[in-house]
């Protein structure tokens, strides 16, 4: 039981660190194109997360290996005939539909490999709901991870005051804080990558 409490943490973390580097890569990519570019960003955002969730289910397959042929905490059997064996696309089937929680009920677990199964619909669950929200934030506007707090500093930053009055900034400005203007203000002014909005007089 520790053995799968072990492989549970350490395949939920791999694949929430997955998860979270390509959400935060599609939304970057998407924070830098113009905002016309809507049906491109929301193609790129549906490719990427389906690409995101199949690797994810695909490092479960191979934790399901692990835990049966490597640890021997569990089997995997099928409903067919007992002779049939099992494989590796088998293993890659059973992970796809635990982590859509779909559960067709054709290939079942045995031992401490349900509870590395229960795991996997669980996480699985999540990561679909949050790539659903953030597909519901990329279909409603060009920043899909953007913090409420990042703009409403950036809003009332003086570098969105001089873009109201049309103003050629010439402060310097964190990268973070130039990609929350620039989906913001996607019309905006151009702005060097080294500014800092604190000292907006100092060239």
């Amino acid at each position: 039981m520790i053995q799968a409490m072990l492989l549970s943490v350490l395949v939920v973390t791999i694949c929430t660190a997955i998860h979270y580097f390509v959400l935060k890569r599609v939304s970057d990519t998407i924070t830098r194109r113009r905002a016309e570019a809507h049906g491109q960003n929301l193609g790129l955002a549906v490719g990427a997360i389906t690409i995101a969730h199949v690797i994810e289910a695909f490092f479960y397959t191979l934790f399901f290996l692990w835990a049966v042929q490597g640890l021997q905490i569990g089997v995997l059997n099928a409903s067919g005939p007992a002779d049939k064996p099992i494989t590796l696309m088998d293993y890659f089937y059973f992970s796809l539909v635990n982590f859509t929680t779909l559960g067709r009920g054709d290939l079942s677990p045995a031992g401490h490999l349900r509870f590395l199964t229960g795991i996997e619909a669980f996480h699985g669950f999540l990561m679909i709901t949050a790539s659903g929200s953030f597909l519901l934030k990329v279909m409603g506007g060009p920043c899909p991870l953007v913090r409420e707090g990042m703009t409403r500093m950036v809003r009332h930053s003086p570098l969105s005051q001089i873009a109201r009055i049309g103003g050629s900034p010439r402060t310097r400005v964190g990268n973070g804080l130039r990609s929350q203007y620039l989906c913001l203000n996607p019309g905006g002014p151009r702005i060097d990558s080294s500014m800092n909005l604190n000292h907006p007089d100092k060239a």
